[in-house]
Order: structure tokens, then C-alpha cells, then sequence
């Protein structure tokens, strides 16, 4: 495979021709050098153009640079013999790219590579290092940022260890938004099917899957090689617990949560405070013959006889004003409609959750036999 370097060998040579602006640096972790300092330092330095999908240092030459991202997204990540990948990092404007270990002797089995088309700015490492001990701010700033690495692999391994597919879609899908959003302005993951079940190491079929789903949520967009994130609030609560703390958020708990209610043979709906289903499990598309894409975001009122709806609205409120757990309609004999209008009789119980969006009411209907309508 011919190198990065060997691609763009006149591009380099007209770079060193040149002095490097030191605002360069701007926005990155070597930003504030001394003038003399910057001035050292990029002396020796060049600039990379890297197209979508290249590497980053690729081939096999141990050389002995490191590189500060400039502009576009980049992942690091590891590589099995089979062939399979496992993201460790994306990086961002701003952030340093090197395969080697710890910026010291050795190098680290990486790759580099261009998620979107990047500028790198391509620094001599022992000139880096020279400056890291004889200047403080220097090797502050190595400091921070191999830390932040290191933060990175830690949350990888637990990710890959413990983390549900849902989870490891959600994380790799916010780190490639917020890698793009300097340059987008939009939360966008410009990444394909592949790519990304690359980038999580598992397989294309089980990421597709889990991508229709959050796209049946409302959560996502996609397009050719273009995943948009309509609720980044939303897929960040899906995260881990190890890792909801950096976007300080509470995990979200209901995919676990919504396991347990999807194995009730009892219809069971959720209903925010303004009477829209936001969940119903598979029981309630058999009792009352909606799909749950059909009832999301619906009101719940759909699911009551017409001639009981007015009065339902009312009791909806009533109950919201001093919510606590009870069975429904007491005293009374309550009928569900289903989608194609027919009615049957049921109990129910009701009872609220509070959640960061606000209280919401959990109703469990049990169908009952058949009976004629009372005079």
C-alpha cells in the first residue's frame, strides 16, 4: 500500500517551502506557546491533506511524528486478524493523533483513519518532547491530552465489555456528531451501515437492526452515508452509567425496564401528561389492534369508545392533579375501542412515574370475555 506520505510528497514539499502560520495552533492543546516556542516547534512540521477513508500514518514506516487533528474527524482503532475493527477514539479538531504508545518507545498496534477529509498538522516528536521538558505548558498539555486517551480506551473496553447494542450504537453514534459538529453545525454521523458496525466490531445485520429501531423511535434520519441525530438528548440517556457523567445525565434505565413490560401478557401503555402514548408493549397491539408506531404520539382518547372520550379527557386530568396508584373507573364498567371501531369490555390500573421529562402514567388493561353493553 503506498503511505499517506508517498501520496502527498509535493504537497509537503510546498509546505516546508513556507513557514507554517503559527495560529495554526489556535484551538488546540498547544495554543498560548510562546511565539519562539511555536516558532521552533513548527519548523520542523508539515501539513497533511487526507482524503475520507485514508490513513493517517499508514503503511508501515515507524515514523517518528505525531500529528494534531486541524480540521476534520478521524478514528482510532484496533484491528483483529479476521479482519474485525474496534474504534478506540475519534478524534476531533483540536486533538492529537499518534500510533505510538504513550508518545514514548514502541508503538501501539493502531490505525488511523479519516472519517471525513482531514488537515493534519504533522509535528516531529522529538522536537515535541524536547519541548515538553524544558517547557511547562508544553508538557501540560501532552499530559491532558494522553489522559483524555486514555479516558477513551477505558470507556471503550467497559462499552465493548458491558454495554447493550442500543448503548454501543448510541456512543459511537454521538462521538462521530460531535467529531463532525465543527465543521457541519449539525449533529450528523457521516458514516454508512458498514463503517459503523466496523467501528463497533460487530456485525452489519445486527447494526442495521438496531438503526431501524431508533429510526422507528424518532430518534435518527439516515440517508447514504449520513445518520442524522434528531434526539441527541435522548440517545445520550442511553448511554452506560460509566459514561453518562462527561455529558452529565442520569442513564436512561427503560430499556431494561421496557423488556420487563414488553414480556406482560397485559396491554400496557404509557401516557405523558398531555394524554400522548409515548410506549405501548406487544400486548397492546393485540388488544387493541394498533401497531405501536400507529399509537405513539397519539392521543390515548383513540383507545375509548367515542361517546366516553369527553369524559375520559376529564378523569385524565383529575387524576394528574393527585396521582397515586388505583385501579381505573371504579365502580364503573369500562369499555376499550379497537381500530376498526369495535368495542370490548376491560379493567385497568393506573399508576405514575417520574421522569425528567415530567410524570408519566403507566396503565395496565386486562381484557375481559365478551359481554353485552348494560342498559
Amino acid at each position: 500500500m503506498t503511505s499517506v506520505r508517498a501520496q502527498l510528497q509535493p504537497t509537503l514539499a510546498a509546505d516546508r517551502a513556507a513557514p507554517i502560520d503559527p495560529t495554526i495552533l489556535d484551538g488546540t492543546a498547544l495554543h498560548g506557546l510562546p511565539a519562539t516556542t511555536a516558532e521552533a516547534l513548527l519548523a520542523t512540521a508539515s501539513v497533511l491533506e487526507v482524503r475520507a477513508g485514508q490513513q493517517i500514518f499508514g503503511g508501515d514506516d515507524e515514523w517518528t511524528h505525531v500529528g494534531i487533528l486541524i480540521e476534520g474527524s478521524a478514528r482510532t482503532y484496533l484491528t483483529a486478524a479476521d479482519g474485525r475493527q474496534l474504534t478506540v477514539r475519534y478524534g476531533r479538531p483540536g486533538s492529537l493523533t499518534s500510533r505510538r504508545a504513550a508518545i514514548a518507545d514502541g508503538f501501539a498496534p493502531l490505525r488511523i483513519k479519516a472519517v471525513t477529509a482531514c488537515r493534519v498538522l504533522e509535528l516531529e516528536y522529538r522536537d515535541l518532547l524536547g519541548l515538553a521538558a524544558s517547557v511547562p505548558a508544553v508538557g501540560l498539555a501532552l499530559v491532558d491530552e494522553l489522559s483524555a486517551r486514555l479516558m477513551d480506551v477505558y470507556l471503550t473496553v467497559a462499552d465493548t465489555a458491558f454495554g447493550s447494542m442500543r448503548q454501543r450504537v448510541a456512543r459511537h453514534l454521538l462521538a462521530l456528531a460531535d467529531a463532525n459538529a465543527a465543521s457541519n453545525g449539525r449533529p450528523v454521523a457521516n458514516v454508512s451501515q458498514q463503517q459503523l458496525a466496523d467501528g463497533i466490531g460487530s456485525s452489519r445485520e445486527a447494526v442495521a437492526r438496531m438503526l431501524s429501531v431508533l429510526r422507528e423511535e424518532g430518534l435518527i434520519h439516515t440517508a447514504p452515508r449520513e445518520i442524522e441525530l434528531l434526539e441527541p438528548r435522548r440517545l445520550r440517556s442511553f448511554l452506560g452509567e460509566w459514561q453518562t457523567e462527561g455529558y452529565r445525565i442520569e442513564p436512561d434505565l427503560s430499556f431494561d425496564a421496557e423488556r420487563l413490560l414488553q414480556a406482560s401478557p397485559n396491554a400496557i401503555l404509557v401516557v405523558d401528561r398531555d394524554g400522548a402514548v409515548v410506549f405501548a408493549n406487544r400486548s397492546a397491539e393485540r388488544v387493541f389492534g394498533w401497531s405501536v408506531t400507529e399509537l405513539i404520539g397519539r392521543p390515548v382518547e383513540v383507545l375509548v369508545p367515542d361517546r366516553l372520550r369527553f369524559g375520559h379527557a376529564d378523569h385524565r386530568a383529575h387524576f394528574l392533579e393527585a396521582p397515586r396508584a388505583r385501579a381505573m373507573g371504579l365502580g364503573l364498567e369500562l369499555r376499550g375501542r379497537r381500530q376498526d371501531g369495535s368495542e370490548f369490555p376491560m379493567t385497568a390500573s393506573l399508576t405514575t412515574i417520574d421522569t425528567r421529562d415530567g410524570a408519566l402514567v403507566i396503565a395496565t388493561v386486562v381484557e375481559l370475555e365478551d359481554a353485552p353493553l348494560s342498559t
